[in-house]
């Protein structure tokens, strides 16, 4: 009874194989793109806009990547989750996790996308409107950053209730589970020493600990499989 509502389940199926060597691959991925996050510099108003719009192409394409894996990591999670949902912390953290992901993805989507259909319409605007572009600028970063707080908060949250559970489970699955609530309360912590504000170091930061518990998570669901397997062969 003890195993009824475990996240990983002593008999794993291929499609929990699958989701596993998945969750690996999209946040592998999702580091190399963060890795090469273009930043826009301008000395001026007009200069910030032109440096937008000549990274646009590069700008769009990590972005769309990271939401691509942002959303497939969410999937594979909820794929992860599905054996021990009659749990309330698997379902809170489900649910957290989710607004997170909506948050993160609407952030992505202002800073790859909005921003450098924003510069690229302002360029062939008007002189006066040219003049009010770093202050639309900065109302877009203003929402990412706010986005981006929220997303951290919830999705933090949401490993931290994933955490909680499987302490009662494995010992592999105990170590992790500690380990999340480690990251998660440090993450926060971090968040409130900085204001808010997440550069892209910052979030690199937030990427390279998330990944590296995505892919711990994914390494116990082919540990649990490797398992069951080596019973049935006996």
């Amino acid at each position: 009874m003890k195993d009824q509502h475990m996240l990983v389940n002593s008999n794993p199926t291929a499609s929990q194989r699958k989701t596993a060597i998945t969750l690996i691959t999209v946040n592998v991925l999702s580091l190399f793109a963060m890795a090469h996050h273009p930043t826009a510099h301008g000395e001026s108003g007009t200069g910030l806009l032109n440096a937008l719009v000549a990274m646009g192409g590069l700008n769009q394409f990590i972005h769309g990547a990271l939401i691509a894996t942002t959303l497939i990591t969410w999937l594979c999670l909820v794929e992860f989750s599905t054996s021990g949902f009659k749990h309330w912390l698997v379902r809170n953290a489900l649910l957290l996790y989710s607004f997170g992901t909506l948050a993160m993805t609407g952030a992505a989507l202002i800073n790859g996308f909005v921003s450098i259909r924003l510069a690229d319409q302002l360029l062939h605007a008007s002189a006066d409107l040219q003049q009010g572009g770093p202050l639309l600028l900065q109302f877009s970063w203003a929402v990412n950053q706010t986005l981006v707080g929220f997303a951290v908060i919830a999705m933090c949250a949401g490993i931290a209730c994933w955490s909680l559970h499987l302490c009662s489970g494995s010992k592999h699955a105990r170590i992790l589970g500690i380990a999340g609530l480690i990251m998660a309360i440090t993450q926060i912590g971090m968040q409130w020493i900085h204001h808010g504000n997440y550069d892209v170091h910052q979030m690199m930061v937030f990427v390279v600990w998330h990944a590296l518990w995505c892919i711990a998570i994914a390494f116990l669901m082919l540990g649990r499989e490797k398992h069951a397997n080596t019973v049935k062969a006996e």
